[in-house]
């Protein structure tokens, strides 16, 4: 939710809590009669960062914050590259050619390929060598770049977790050679690392410190992840830098919609008696993807009782832009109950340039 809408509010929360309670319960179960050990990862960290040494979470969170910045700009290239330049190119030799190169690089070195898994259970229970790192960093995200780019990608989450143990590994392995960090806190900065890159490359850092504290066993450096977290956020944040995975989506939306131009329009729905809305607060829909409610006109303004619920007869204005904006329609009409305004007559605005308002 954090990803995907950007907010919480007590009803989704209450309903994604008790959604993965419920999940967990059944894996657990599930993995107790198979004899399956249901951890992400199976190393533990006891050393808990002291107070002095916090300025390194700072440093790997800014080191963090600047890789995700550098690899969405380096993403946007990259699609320029194949549209331009590589545009002549067919599919099937796009992926022939991205195929033979991860197979050579697998072949030569299993670090270069696959989800980073054991990589990152690696960094942590070792020290790693500086320079196999870097390029370990520079083959996975060209890999990457060019995978997600052609359409044959091989998932993004778990890579990106490595890309952070390396930045965590490259940090704290250079501290502790210079033995101004003692090597006991070393897979500390591992998981600083982890978290700091998960948290900037989806813009979800209260995601980030609870998977380090389930998956990674943080608990007792919940400290020095949140500082890393925070660091690296505020760094992608100051450079308005977009999250990865939002520009990944956008570009498999224009793929997508080849050859379409987007609608901007402007629309005013009615709730009616018996609408899904009615009885609920407008924090708690998660509305369609680029539909935005700019403004509510509640049918009794002065009724105090009504307080920020939706109630039959309030009058919503949406900012939609939409490539089928006959099913964006379909959809809002299944939220607010059916509606008689046709598709010409709604407000397009003059702007060509006219862009959805940040939620």
């Amino acid at each position: 939710f954090e990803e995907a809408h950007r907010r919480f509010s007590p009803m989704i929360f209450t309903a994604s809590a008790m959604t993965a309670v419920t999940a967990s319960a059944v894996m657990k179960f599930l993995c107790e009669i198979t004899n399956t050990h249901y951890s992400i990862f199976s190393f533990h960290t006891s050393a808990e960062l002291p107070m002095r040494y916090m300025w390194i979470a700072v440093l790997v969170g800014l080191l963090c914050g600047m890789l995700a910045i550098f690899l969405t700009k380096a993403y946007r290239n990259v699609r320029k590259l194949l549209l331009g330049k590589l545009s002549k190119i067919s599919f099937s030799l796009k992926i022939t050619l991205v195929f033979m190169l991860v197979s050579i690089l697998g072949v030569a070195r299993g670090e270069f390929i696959g989800s980073g898994h054991d990589l990152v259970e690696n960094l942590v229970e070792g020290q790693g060598i500086w320079y196999l790192l870097i390029l370990y960093l520079a083959v996975r995200a060209v890999l990457l770049l060019f995978s997600n780019n052609i359409g044959v990608t091989g998932g993004l989450f778990v890579p990106t977790l490595a890309f952070g143990a390396i930045a965590g590994s490259l940090v704290g392995g250079s501290l502790t050679s210079l033995g101004v960090l003692p090597h006991e806190y070393y897979s500390v900065a591992v998981i600083i690392g982890i978290s700091s890159v998960l948290a900037s490359f989806s813009r979800t850092p209260i995601m980030a410190i609870a998977f380090s504290l389930e998956a990674l066993g943080a608990v007792n450096n919940i400290l020095p992840v949140i500082l890393g977290v925070a660091v690296a956020y505020i760094i992608v944040e100051h450079f308005e830098s977009l999250p990865f995975t939002d520009v990944v989506i956008e570009a498999r939306t224009e793929d997508a919609n080849k050859g379409k131009e987007a609608t901007l329009a402007d629309v005013e729905l009615v709730v009616s008696e018996s609408a899904f809305i009615v009885d609920k607060e407008l924090r708690d829909i998660l509305w369609p993807p680029s539909c935005v409610v700019t403004s509510i006109h509640k049918n009794r303004p002065h009724d105090h009782q009504q307080g920020s619920f939706i109630c039959a007869g309030d009058i919503l204005t949406f900012h939609l832009k939409s490539y089928d904006i006959d099913k964006t329609m379909s959809v809002l009409e299944s939220f607010v109950g059916k509606q008689s305004i046709k598709i010409n007559d709604l407000h397009l605005p003059t702007d060509p340039e006219d862009e959805i308002p940040e939620i």
